[in-house]
């Protein structure tokens, strides 16, 4: 009877523990295009994860753009940041990130290549929901060693993302296509058709090149590694639990 007793006790400080550890490590859900989905500390490190609304990259004009061969490119720049009272606050890690998302026509399939500071991870698939999740979700990026975390300060997050449909890369694709036929026009075609190049390439390009940002709520250290400490500890006490249940049975 003992043992059910431990059983029923440890379920509910399962429960209770679980929903403190998601209020600590996970910010509230909004309507702000750029959301964080968890802010932990590992072993080792800081660790963030973040999601933008894909709504907000891949409008029905970006996506037409996609299919046509054009590069979609994302630059995440990601800030952890120490307020302070009385001065400016203080940067303490600032990290890049580039996504370059692309449709080969011939092959079928969606290629994309992320960079961040420290790696490059390219990849490849054939279906279009995963292709956007690539460079929407960007998952446990190393923000900041343990040891230089101080329990004791406040922190917060900055993200901001940067959203081209048409590059530098494709306009001058299109500029070189276009000088390729100088030889077929006559007279004033040319011009006219460069005039309409540079006004129909500065209308997409401002059209399709967005920035969103959000700026998280503040969090202290210790909440973290108190997160931490919790989490390990459960772990234990699911042993032990499993242990209890085994010999029972």
């Amino acid at each position: 009877m003992r043992k059910f007793r431990d059983i029923f006790r440890f379920i509910f400080y399962l429960v209770n523990s679980l929903c403190l550890l998601v209020s600590l490590t996970t910010a509230k859900a909004s309507e702000t295009p750029i959301t964080i989905a968890q802010n932990q500390l590992s072993e080792d490190a800081l660790l963030l994860s973040f999601k933008v609304n894909a709504d907000e990259v891949f409008t029905p004009q970006t996506l037409m753009f996609l299919q046509r061969g054009f590069t979609i490119r994302i630059d995440y720049t990601v800030e952890l940041w120490r307020p302070r009272s009385f001065w400016f606050d203080k940067l303490e890690v600032q990290k890049q990130i580039r996504c370059e998302l692309n449709y080969d026509i011939l092959s079928r399939s969606y290629k994309c290549i992320i960079n961040r500071t420290d790696k490059m991870e390219p990849r490849k698939g054939n279906e279009l929901s995963k292709a956007i999740e690539w460079v929407t979700n960007m998952d446990s990026l190393e923000i900041l060693t343990r040891q230089k975390l101080d329990s004791n300060k406040q922190y917060y997050y900055t993200i901001k993302a940067d959203i081209a449909t048409l590059t530098a890369q494709d306009i001058q694709d299109l500029r070189r296509w276009l000088e390729s036929d100088s030889s077929e026009d006559k007279g004033g075609e040319l011009s006219i058709s460069r005039a309409t190049f540079n006004i129909v390439t500065a209308f997409l390009s401002a059209k399709n090149h967005r920035k969103l940002s959000m700026e998280s709520p503040k969090f202290y250290g210790d909440e973290l590694a108190n997160a931490y400490r919790m989490f390990k500890n459960l772990k234990r006490t699911v042993r032990y639990v499993s242990s209890l249940i085994f010999h029972t049975n």
